[in-house]
């Protein structure tokens, strides 16, 4: 770019002009006021921007286009046939040429993005609106069967876990709406015996019982299944009621015996804590023997440990030993000798041993008194089941399998 200044005989000229290699405008001013513009050849120099009033139509000429530049750098300024990431880019280097706008090219939502799939389920524990996730509920259907002998825990005076609650599983439903399982359970507590003066009449009998031993729970998750045949680890370890080394029999005689107690419940004895309660029935269904496991745990539990108890007390009554004044002379002349504490008390030896006939003789004589009711129980079923088998000819077929499966005939 040029610029000039000139000026004529007669008149004084001062003019102004910029040029570029296309174009050389020249701008002047006369004494007059008026200006004219002619192209004159002038050599470079800078001009400062003149915006004052003595200028008031500075014509300035457009710089030229922008060139286009790449679409893709590499990051050492050179052009790349494959997009470039921002992410690889140095920001911290000197070359200016590796920093800019153009290295951030939008992406390509189709190729770049993995694809989604988003969760319509509003079922689900984890549902947010968001990615799908796998349901973390636990289908009851892997964890129980027709026929499972189960049981929950029962609270009593706010301490929870003191009992169980034991039945038989009938059937899991699947409920369509909800996509929730529910599990219908017989439920022994509602059986109804001949003591229980609430009762309706015989006629009406039938559907009472019906409706009062098989419940539906809609929450799976308070149940557990007694294991049978279990190692001797887990039935000492584990509590009483929730395992045994018992074996179970099929299916089919379960639900058969099943069946009979919902047709015939007046053939229960009546309730009692430990002879007869919902846990018997439940465990006579399975096994067809009438027992409850916690109250035979309980008491053989409790005959050992007070076993223990009275051997203890009277080894360390009989190892303790007291310094007394020895006998004779020896005894002025005070030396003293060691013996026995139970030598010193001997009515201390009648009073362990009737603690431990106490102690150790009522569970036993409980248990042992058990055990007789329970064998009755089990006759008095056995029989009236064996009975209506025999009115029922598919029951008694299922019998014969099982019997054949256990080499008895």
């Amino acid at each position: 770019m040029t610029a000039t200044t000139a000026s004529t005989s007669g008149t004084s000229n001062q003019h102004l002009s910029y040029s570029t290699p296309e174009n050389s405008l020249v701008m002047s001013e006369t004494s007059s006021g008026n200006t004219s513009m002619q192209d004159v050849p002038i050599s470079p120099m800078k001009l400062p921007k003149m915006r004052s009033a003595q200028h008031p139509r500075t014509i300035l000429t457009p710089p030229p286009p922008l060139q286009e530049q790449p679409q893709q750098y590499s990051s050492t300024g050179s052009s790349s046939s494959q997009p470039q990431s921002p992410f690889d880019i140095d920001y911290n280097s000197d070359d200016d040429e590796t920093v800019g706008l153009e290295h951030f090219q939008p992406l390509d939502m189709d190729t770049s993005l993995p694809k989604i799939e988003y969760c319509h389920d509003t079922d689900a524990e984890d549902y947010r609106g968001g990615p799908c996730q796998p349901s973390k509920k636990q289908d009851p259907r892997e964890k129980f069967q027709v026929g499972d002998h189960v049981y929950q825990w029962r609270s009593w005076g706010g301490i929870p876990g003191v009992f169980q609650h034991h039945g038989i599983v009938m059937d899991i439903i699947n409920d369509l709406h909800t996509g929730d399982f529910k599990l219908t359970i017989a439920d022994f507590s509602n059986v109804a015996t001949p003591s229980n003066k609430k009762l309706p009449n015989k006629k009406q009998q039938s559907g009472f019982f019906q409706e009062g031993i098989l419940r539906t729970y809609t929450d799976a998750s308070k149940w557990h299944k007694v294991e049978y045949q279990a190692n001797w680890w887990k039935r000492t370890a584990y509590r009483a009621g929730t395992c045994t080394s018992s074996k179970s029999d099929a299916v089919g005689l379960v639900l058969a015996r099943v069946n009979f107690i919902i047709q015939y419940p007046e053939l229960l004895p009546d309730y009692h804590v430990i002879y007869a309660n919902c846990e018997c029935v439940a465990f006579w269904c399975k096994t067809g023997e009438w027992s409850t496991l916690q109250a035979s745990t309980m008491l053989e539990m409790a005959a050992a440990g007070q076993a223990k108890q009275s051997a203890t007390l009277a080894l360390t009554a009989a190892s303790a030993q007291v310094s007394v004044p020895a006998s004779g002379v020896w005894g002025w002349m005070g030396y003293s000798s060691t013996v026995s504490w139970l030598s010193l008390h001997p009515m201390v030896a009648p009073a362990l041993a009737g603690y431990a006939a106490v102690t150790i003789g009522t569970p036993a004589i409980i248990y042992y008194k058990a055990k007789g009711r329970w064998e009755e129980t089990t006759k008095h079923l056995c029989d009236s089941f064996w009975e209506s088998a025999l009115e029922q000819p598919d029951v008694f077929a299922e019998c014969m399998t099982h019997w054949s499966e256990k080499n008895i005939l």
